[in-house]
């Protein structure tokens, strides 16, 4: 009954009261315990919300969804992806979808059987843009097939990759392929139907002068590819440029391969570098980088050498207040190569130096996105991030820089915030907490933040105490800092958080309670 009276309203465009009746259906199925009952409900409720454009009277504000054990989970994903409904598994697995929030936003964890293929198949570039690459992205990391990808799609991996990256502007994707399975010359030097590499697309798409078809064409030569391969017509990629064609210079160059002797004598110059800067010797530095720069330069597989020698020469330039060479080094280097880190880091550095918070806030999160390192690595560069972030003053600012924080897994925050107490950076826990705005419901705080839902156990409270003392007049951040730590302690927190609210181990709860109070 339920189930025909919701598609009765859903045929009469009446959604709230078709979302009623789907609403009342899942209860009802709860109650009497009918799995498949409540899963095919489940379905229905995340099909209306995906088309939804705004809540109708806040009926989502007001839903008790529990998509319930991961077995069930399972079920109902595989359900949703044979109905090629992929943005509701993207609203269960991401938090992203079109419809507005809801309860359901990411309440699932991702299975590992899906089909990136149907995925990547049926859903169109709008969505992919939208939603599907980073859906994608998200099932490969959970161990989806890639040969289901070239199965479905009837193409090798890489030209896949490469055209979804051409049709969103996104690369997240192909960079994964490369880190997870393009690892061997047949799954990297692959030919299409037409007997093209992905160098032959890249140079056919009329986006080879684009900025990202230049970054595509330097991820193909950085990872191994090979420009040397001729199509059916006997022409390599280079052969249908022409010397005005931004990939002429980089793909003439792509030919030109370091042997070992010239790695082990860059090597040995940059060591002489490092040595000399170790000294303190700034002038002897540079001379040994700039050797080492000018020999590096045009082999294609040294850009990962030539990133590290110019980061090394951007630090020298730093050691002598020459900040804008240091920029320009900080800049080439990540150009030589976007998956080393610390150059991201370096230019994060240079530009929060130069107050440059916005542009500083994103070099270090670029670094997170794309850079190669470990996890306590990448945690290092999001915390930076984040503390270049708190130091942005305009709201509009920092509003569009936010989006960017909100793309960050949820699963990073908890040791973000561990760091960040240790430091003392308060304000900037103070954005991952409460969010750039936050509103008093019913007395107690509504959090707006990224991090708000996260284990915030690993907070520590002592550094709060120094970081009110130092402010000139403590009153004045009271306004979100009390806010703050009513949300820590009295909504989020246990006993556990309470007895941890101390200035230090000889301090009691209590006396830092009115230790506060005085403060602020």
């Amino acid at each position: 009954g339920y189930w025909r009276a919701a598609q009765a309203h859903k045929k009469l465009r009446q959604v709230d009261c078709a979302l009623d009746a789907v609403v009342g259906g899942y209860n009802m199925s709860v109650r009497q315990g009918q799995e498949e009952d409540i899963i095919s409900f489940i379905v229905e409720i995340v099909s209306i919300i995906i088309t939804l454009r705004y809540d109708p009277n806040n009926l989502l504000e007001k839903l008790d969804i529990n998509p319930g054990s991961t077995e069930t989970q399972r079920k109902l994903q595989q359900r949703l992806a044979s109905n090629n409904c992929w943005e509701g598994i993207s609203l269960l697995v991401l938090g992203v979808h079109a419809g507005p929030p809801c309860t359901l936003d990411a309440a699932c964890s991702p299975i590992d059987n899906l089909s990136v293929g149907n995925l990547l198949k049926n859903i169109s570039i709008t969505e992919l843009k939208r939603f599907g690459v980073d859906l994608a992205v998200c099932l490969l990391k959970s161990g989806a097939s890639y040969e289901d990808i070239e199965q479905k799609m009837k193409e090798p991996v890489i030209h896949v990759g490469l055209k979804v990256a051409l049709d969103t502007g996104n690369i997240s994707l192909i960079k994964l392929m490369f880190s997870q399975y393009l690892k061997t010359p047949e799954t990297k030097d692959g030919l299409d139907r037409e007997g093209r590499t992905a160098f032959h697309v890249l140079v056919h798409s009329g986006k080879i002068n684009d900025s990202i078809g230049e970054t595509l064409l330097r991820l193909l030569i950085n990872n191994g590819c090979r420009s040397s391969i001729p199509d059916r017509n006997g022409k390599f990629a280079i052969d249908y440029l022409t010397p005005n064609d931004l990939g002429f210079s980089i793909l003439s160059a792509s030919t030109k391969v370091a042997d070992s002797h010239v790695k082990v004598k860059i090597n040995e110059i940059k060591e002489k570098g490092n040595k000399a800067f170790k000294n303190k010797e700034y002038k002897e530095a540079l001379t040994f980088y700039n050797r080492a720069i000018s020999m590096v330069k045009g082999y294609e597989n040294l850009t990962h050498e030539a990133a590290i020698v110019l980061t090394n020469r951007s630090i020298v330039y730093s050691a002598l207040h020459r900040e804008t060479e240091a920029l320009l080094d900080g800049d080439e280097a990540v150009r030589c190569d976007p998956t080393w880190m610390k150059g991201h880091w370096k230019r994060g550095q240079i530009l929060r130096q130069k107050k440059l918070f916005r542009e500083s806030f994103s070099a270090f999160l670029e670094g997170y996105r794309k850079g190669d390192g470990t996890a306590a690595e990448k945690c290092s560069i999001l915390v930076e991030a984040v503390a270049s972030f708190s130091n942005i003053t305009e709201k509009q600012v920092l509003e569009a820089s936010y989006k960017g924080l909100i793309s960050v897994s949820s699963e990073a925050w908890p040791e973000v915030l561990t760091r960040l107490s240790a430091r003392g950076e308060w304000a900037s826990i103070r954005f991952l907490v409460l969010g750039i705005d936050f509103r008093y419901i019913n007395g107690q705080v509504a959090s707006m933040g990224v991090a708000r839902d996260v284990d915030l156990q690993g907070i520590t409270y002592n550094t709060m105490f120094k970081y009110l003392e130092s402010q000139e007049n403590p009153a004045y951040i009271s306004d979100w800092i009390t806010p703050l730590m009513l949300f820590l302690i009295t909504q989020r927190g246990e006993l556990g958080t309470l007895m941890r609210f101390r200035a230090s181990e000889l301090d009691t709860p209590l006396s830092a309670a009115v230790r506060f109070c005085v403060l602020t």
